[in-house]
C-alpha cells in the first residue's frame, strides 16, 4: 500500500492511494480510491476545505446545503460558491486519488482546519483529535460511518468513499467531535484490511506519509492481527517521500539489471 499525498501517475492523474499486488518481481497496481477533483490544483493541496467542497461535489450533496455546512469564520460563502463553480465548470480541477486528501477534507469538516500551515498540518490535527476520542472508545454506530466500498471500473478496484463522505458529512453533531475523528481512521484501516482479503494476500506493505499516522498504523495492526495478516513497513527508512525515493531508485536498478 502506497498511501500518500500526491504522485504523478501513469495515467496523467496525481495518484496517492494505490494498492499494488507484488508477484514474483513483478508489481500491478490493482486498486485506489475513487478519483475527486483538486480545485485550484495546487492551492487544494494548501486549505483544507477545498476538499471538503471537492469530496461533497463529487458525492452529489446540493450545494446550497453544502456550502451552508461549510461556511465559517475563517472561509466565506463567497468563497466556496467561487471554488463550486469551478468544480460545476472543470476548470483548474486536475484528478487525484490521493489518500492525504481525504485527511484534509475530513479536518476541515470536523474541525474546521482550513489551512494546511505545514505538510501534513490538516491530518496531524485529525489524528491528534481522534486520539483523545480513543480513550474512551467512539460511540456505538461510529464504525460504520466512514465505510469504503469496493468497485471494479475499468480493470481497477476502486474504493468507493463517496457514500461514507455523505454519512460524515450530513452527520448533525459533527461539531461536538463525538467520535468522528476517530471511527474516519478506523474506517481508512478497514479498507486496507478489504484490500488484503479481496486480492487474497497474507502480508501487507505500507509506504507513503499517511502511514506516519500513528494512529492508522494502530488501528490497522489490530485489525490485522485479527484477521492473521502480516503488516510491514521500513525502520531505518523513511516511510514518506524519502522511502518511496528509494524505492523508485532499487526499481530502477532492478528493471536495468534483468534488461540485458
Amino acid at each position: 500500500l502506497v498511501w500518500d499525498g500526491s504522485g504523478y501517475g501513469t495515467d496523467a492523474t496525481l495518484w496517492g492511494s494505490e494498492c499494488f499486488l507484488v508477484e514474483a518481481g513483478k508489481v500491478r497496481r490493482v486498486a485506489a480510491l475513487a478519483p475527486f477533483g483538486l480545485p485550484g490544483g495546487v492551492q487544494a493541496l494548501r486549505q483544507p476545505w477545498r476538499m471538503a467542497l471537492a469530496l461533497s461535489f463529487a458525492a452529489n450533496i446540493p450545494a446550497v446545503e453544502v456550502i451552508q455546512r461549510l461556511t465559517s469564520t475563517t472561509v466565506s460563502a463567497a468563497q466556496l460558491n467561487a471554488v463550486w463553480q469551478m468544480l460545476e465548470n472543470n476548470l483548474n480541477c486536475p484528478q487525484s486519488c490521493a489518500m492525504g486528501r481525504l485527511f484534509d477534507a475530513a479536518s476541515y469538516r470536523l474541525l474546521g482546519v482550513a489551512d494546511n500551515l505545514y505538510e501534513g498540518y490538516a491530518a496531524l490535527q485529525l489524528q491528534t483529535r481522534a486520539q483523545q476520542e480513543a480513550i474512551p472508545a467512539a460511540s456505538p454506530g461510529h464504525d460504520s460511518i466512514f465505510a469504503i466500498h469496493n468497485l471494479e471500473s475499468d480493470g481497477l478496484l476502486r474504493g468507493d468513499w463517496h457514500a461514507a463522505w455523505r454519512d460524515l458529512f450530513l452527520q448533525e453533531s459533527v461539531a461536538s467531535g463525538e467520535g468522528y475523528a476517530l471511527a474516519f481512521h478506523r474506517g481508512i484501516a478497514q479498507w486496507a484490511c478489504q484490500l488484503a482479503r479481496y486480492f487474497g494476500v497474507r502480508h501487507l506493505s505500507l509506504s507513503g506519509g499517511c502511514f506516519q499516522n500513528r494512529l492508522l498504523q494502530s488501528l490497522l495492526l489490530d485489525l490485522a492481527q485479527a484477521e492473521r495478516l502480516e503488516v510491514i513497513w521500513p525502520d531505518t527508512i523513511p516511510l514518506n517521500d524519502g522511502g518511496l525515493a528509494l524505492g523508485q531508485l532499487l526499481a530502477a536498478d532492478y528493471s536495468l539489471r534483468n534488461s540485458t
